[in-house]
This record gives structure tokens, sequence and C-alpha cells, in this order.
């Protein structure tokens, strides 16, 4: 059964993108007619309970969780980046490519060659990313001061502080979303908490843990 998605607000009338190597439902930027039309951009929203592929054009897979937002271009074709906007959590496998490819999370960009790493906004006052295979590059956009993660680290952003703590995880434990569960092996009860909230969109009572 294939993982509805729909346009944000409401829910208009998505068109379907025809370009894509699999096919996948996509909101086109000012247009509101049932047929398709040529666009520069495409939206995807996934809601709540939900997870969802998409492979670009240009190979790059990206597995969305559930409550994401992504932005992206019709083409990468006559581009000198990849560029693509993300609100919520995404694992992105990067196809290899001399164009660069960046994820912008807000004040955060996130800058790969050909690497697989995972991005999640939906933590209350921070981003997090995980890098587990290749190297990435981590920086506010409105600077030119980068954080270069190497495998298995997790760049945690506060976004009050604007402070950048590095440390070295266990990937299985920040993942387990992909297959559709919830872990917490090496995590605090509250990061579990957390996880199931932004996936169901629901509030957990976490008063009195610790």
């Amino acid at each position: 059964k294939e993982n509805p998605v729909l346009d944000s607000p409401g829910q208009q009338k998505p068109v379907q993108h025809s370009n894509a190597n699999n096919s996948y439902l996509s909101k086109a930027d000012a247009s509101t007619s049932d047929t398709l039309r040529t666009v520069s951009k495409n939206t995807v929203v996934i809601p709540h309970g939900f997870t969802y592929d998409i492979k670009f054009d240009d190979g790059t897979q990206a597995h969305l969780n559930s409550n994401s937002y992504i932005e992206f271009p019709k083409s990468f074709d006559n581009r000198q980046q990849r560029i693509v906007s993300l609100k919520g959590e995404g694992y992105f496998k990067v196809a290899k490519s001399p164009k660069p490819f960046i994820v912008k999370v807000g004040e955060l960009e996130i800058k790969v060659y050909g690497t697989e790493f995972n991005v999640n906004t939906n933590k209350e006052g921070r981003v997090e990313t995980l890098l587990v295979q290749g190297s990435v590059g981590v920086k506010r956009a409105d600077s030119d001061q980068e954080t270069i993660l190497k495998p298995n680290d997790m760049l945690v952003y506060n976004l009050t502080s604007k402070s950048v703590i590095v440390r070295e995880v266990v990937p299985d434990d920040y993942l387990a979303w992909m297959a559709g569960d919830f872990t917490c092996s090496s995590q605090p009860l509250y990061y579990l908490l957390d996880e199931i909230s932004a996936f169901y969109g629901i509030k957990v009572n976490k008063n009195n843990i610790v």
C-alpha cells in the first residue's frame, strides 16, 4: 500500500510528478490544475503516521519520516548545486556528483558530495545531523565556519544558544524509524517519547521522567 502524501496547507489536489524514477505525489508551485505542468520546484508533505521514499533525478534517495516537509527542484540539470530544503526528519543517500548536494534546514546548511546521513529538525530547540557514511560539512547559512563530521558523529545545533556539540553515537539507535520501530537502548526514555510524539502528532506527558 502506497503511503499518501498531502499538500499543505489543507488537502488541495496534488499533481503527480512524471520525472521521478519512482512515482510520488507532489504539489506543483503556483499550479492548481489537474494536468501536469512544467514547474521549477516541488513540495512534498508527509502526514503524521506515515513515512515516504523519494528518488531525485540525480539518483539521490531520501527516506522521509512522519510530519516532514521537503522542497526541491524538478531537475538538478543546469544547476551548479543540488539544493533541497527540509523540515522534519529525513535520511539521505546522496548520489556522487561533482555538484555538491546541500540540505537546508532552517538556519543550517549540510553540504555533501556523496554520502549517507540523517537530519532531524523535530527535536525542540535543536537540529540533529547524524553521519552514517562519507563526510559532511555543517554550517550556519550566514557563516563560513564549517564543522566536518566523520561516520558515527552526531552534530547537535542549539537553536537558542547557537552552540554546536559533536559526539560519537550508535547510528542504529537513531535510525530505527526507517524500519518503523522505536528504540532507546542507549538513549534516555524522554528521547523515545519525543519520537513517538513527533511520529503520531500527539502530546506525551513526560512529567517525572528522568
